[in-house]
């Protein structure tokens, strides 16, 4: 009988040998599976973590475009604002200093010398401001015409022939010429 407990044993000792190799490999084969999973499990976190920070950094960089658009327009609408207030002051105080120049005695001496650079062969209409009619005669005594009023602020005069040809040499048109110069060369760009 002892010989048969000895076979028993052996027997169970041999089951259960194989039992636990079994559990072993069923053991690895869960731990390898589990460890795909927990792989896989990561991998696909990472992609969607790595989607939601491109979407982010995308998001950022739009905003971040977006606010230096923002700023650089605001800035130049500052800087244009800026610039058309010093030319504004300019141009006012070249005003102000040629409203001056026509009350002077200089003035009647340029008007002398630009009408006489005229002469024409039939009569003209010269248009001055207001305060130039008193110098009607200078025009008249130069040329054969009539002088009428207009509105001409700082000064000079407009001559306007029987075929409708207008020469204009008011300061007004010669410092709105000088202005449009000054904004192309004046270097003052934004």
């Amino acid at each position: 009988m002892q010989d048969l407990e000895k076979i028993v044993f052996y027997m169970k000792d041999e089951i259960n040998k194989q039992a636990d190799a079994e559990c072993e490999a069923i053991m690895n084969e869960v731990n390898r599976l589990t460890a795909l999973e927990k792989d896989k499990i990561c991998e696909e976190a990472k992609k969607e973590a790595e989607l939601h920070l491109n979407a982010a950094v995308r998001k950022l960089n739009s905003e971040k475009a977006l606010a230096i658009s923002k700023f650089s327009s605001e800035k130049t609408k500052a800087l244009i604002e800026q610039r058309e207030n010093y030319t504004n002051e300019l141009f006012d105080e070249v005003k102000e200093k040629l409203v001056s120049y026509t009350n002077s005695h200089d003035y009647l001496e340029f008007m002398k010398k630009k009408i006489e650079t005229y002469s024409f062969e039939d009569r003209v209409t010269v248009y001055v401001r207001k305060e130039a009619l008193k110098l009607t005669d200078l025009f008249k005594k130069q040329i054969e015409c009539d002088v009428c009023e207009d509105n001409i602020e700082i000064g000079g005069f407009r001559i306007e022939t029987s075929s409708q040809k207008i020469i204009d040499e008011t300061l007004d048109t010669k410092l709105k010429d000088q202005r449009n110069w000054f904004a192309d060369h004046s270097m003052m760009i934004i």
